[in-house]
């Protein structure tokens, strides 16, 4: 029964979360998403270094999440000096220039910008999209000072590990917290193919997605994505082994 109501959970968080990005290119006003390129990754082990306190992690790993406005530069800064609400959402940074979010946070944007403490600003444009997954990438022209160098494959992490997420809740830029892996799941998506999915019991709440979730070492586990429960209990993940790959899993037949 418990495994039953966690796959309906999640199959109908993550449905929710698909539709989301799936409406965000459905508008005629909304710019065309480029082709779906998969990322080449630096697989790490969780077991090659001690594990990070929460402070050394966030010292390391804590400059790469960045929030993301879905407004140009100009029009932001007008924005926040007439103190509006602004749709926002966060992203992870991969290397000097790209980085890594869910589709649904940039849905409908014809200009997206960067910031940190609403500072730091810096434009920045869709270069990679797969919708059907929630799957997007990021470029910048400027130089991104601090960057994830580690990935954990999903079949390597371990349920009971450490996990940290990293991301804006709320626009509270580059909070952390801090639980578990929480599960391992793999929920239908599209194209008959499975998504790789970390639950964690770390906190993730609106304006996280896209933000990072990270193991003990800060090697990048998954893509904040999406909560489910009444309470937002159960956070999700995409794992980020789901960015280097240029179709979904396939499930495996029954023998």
């Amino acid at each position: 029964m418990r495994l039953l109501v966690c796959g309906i959970a999640l199959s109908l968080a993550l449905s929710t979360a698909l539709a989301r990005a799936e409406d965000s290119s459905a508008s005629k006003d909304t710019p065309k998403r480029p082709a779906w390129t998969p990322l080449v990754a630096q697989w790490r082990s969780g077991s090659e270094a001690a594990p990070l306190s929460a402070k050394d992690l966030f010292a390391k790993v804590g400059g790469a999440v960045w929030t993301v406005y879905t407004a140009p530069r100009d029009q932001l800064l007008a924005r926040i000096k007439k103190g509006r609400r602004m749709s926002q959402g966060s992203a992870v940074a991969i290397d000097e220039h790209r980085l890594v979010t869910n589709c649904h946070v940039v849905k409908g944007a014809s200009a997206l910008t960067l910031a940190y403490e609403k500072k730091s600003l810096m434009s920045v444009e869709l270069i990679a999209a797969d919708g059907p997954r929630d799957l997007c990438i990021l470029r910048t022209d400027a130089t991104l000072p601090v960057y994830v160098t580690g990935f954990r494959r999903y079949d390597d992490l371990v349920v009971g590990e450490e996990a940290f997420a990293i991301g804006s809740p709320e626009g509270c830029d580059r909070s952390i917290t801090g639980g578990l892996v929480s599960g391992k799941r793999k929920a239908r998506g599209p194209r008959r193919g499975m998504s790789r999915i970390v639950q964690t019991s770390a906190a993730i709440t609106r304006g996280s997605s896209g933000g990072g979730l990270f193991d003990a070492h800060g090697n990048l586990v998954g893509v904040t994505s999406f909560v489910s429960g009444d309470g937002g209990h159960l956070g999700f993940a995409i794992s980020i082994e789901d960015y280097t790959t240029d179709r979904p899993v396939t499930p495996k037949k029954p023998k």
